[in-house]
């Protein structure tokens, strides 16, 4: 069964961005239509509901202050309204972690969506990849340092594709995935020296790790990047967690819902390789104009050791 009229909430996120672009390919399968939450209110909803019958919602938490209220006001219409099917995007460790709000969030709106009794899905999602997007800046120099508050402990970061494509594939079957909670991941359980390994790998140069403070990255995430205090907020809890290996897990999730397996990391830093390579070398060249005067050789990454200040050392031959 096919549910013909989907509702996004979340649009500006990557997960519903891709998923909105996925189902958009089958036009004549299912219709979707996105809402702000943040700037939703009731009568809104309730007028929303009353214009279009939805048979499903793919619910995206709202980074406000009020989010628990405003999506149960939003499960209460669509229950109201005979909603047949429901996946919530939840946070992958969120009942693991302790006084942070956003975490909180995510685990109150799973009991409540269980306690409706609406048909639904729970899909727990590891850290995305376009995570790292938020620190594109610290690359654009010969040679970057990023920096992140992992330690030594490993998780599998996601590619928000990956998650929109199991979404669809839900939505597509609903019934046979009803009352399952999912935990999706990445390929790989990487520690943060190697996944800048894998970023020298899909960019094609070399990339450095640094250990940093959970608050020192979550400053550098609301002052530089302008990502919102309660995403910066979980990004600094869920990466304590990390660095205490309790992420050290992958699941294969991925392919055995949309029977693909799911994307590395390195395939992330190639396709976004002109976004994180805008860089000046010392003769003050840009990246591009070295790209034009010159071949640019694939090559290994082998890592040589860690350093007390949590700066990954790695050896690079070149492959011809």
């Amino acid at each position: 069964m096919t549910l013909a009229n989907v509702l996004l909430t979340g649009a500006s996120t990557h997960a519903s961005s891709h998923l909105v672009n996925k189902l958009s390919k089958h036009p004549r399968q299912c219709n979707t239509y996105a809402i702000s939450l943040a700037k939703s209110e009731e009568p809104t909803l309730h007028d929303l509901f009353e214009k279009t019958t939805f048979e499903a919602l793919f619910l995206v938490l709202p980074q406000t202050r009020d989010a628990v209220a405003r999506t149960k006001s939003l499960l209460d219409v669509a229950q109201q309204n005979q909603i047949k099917f429901v996946v919530m995007l939840s946070e992958m460790g969120c009942s693991e972690i302790q006084n942070d709000p956003l975490a909180q969030s995510y685990c109150e709106i799973e009991r409540y969506l269980k306690g409706s009794r609406i048909p639904h899905t729970i899909l727990r999602v590891a850290p995305l990849q376009e995570n790292f997007l938020w620190f594109s800046d610290d690359f654009h120099r010969t040679i970057p340092t990023l920096s992140l508050p992992f330690s030594t402990g490993a998780h599998a970061p996601i590619s928000a594709a990956d998650v929109a494509n199991v979404a669809a594939a839900i939505l597509s079957n609903p019934r046979r995935h009803a009352s399952r909670t999912y935990t999706l991941t990445g390929p790989d359980a990487l520690t943060g020296v190697e996944i800048c390994g894998r970023a020298s790998q899909g960019l094609r140069r070399p990339v450095r790790f640094r250990n940093a403070s959970g608050e020192e990255v979550r400053r550098k995430l609301i002052e530089e990047a302008k990502v919102s205090p309660a995403e910066a907020g979980l990004f600094a809890a869920i990466s304590e967690r990390i660095a205490c290996r309790h992420f050290e897990v992958t699941t294969a999730t991925v392919q055995d819902i949309t029977h693909r397996p799911a994307r590395s990391i390195d395939e992330f830093f190639a396709q976004n390789r002109t976004l994180f390579n805008k860089y000046t070398d010392e003769e003050g060249r840009r990246n591009d104009e070295i790209e034009e005067q010159h071949h640019l050789p694939s090559f290994d990454a082998r890592y040589k050791g860690f350093d007390g200040n949590g700066l990954g050392r790695f050896a690079f031959s070149s492959k011809l």
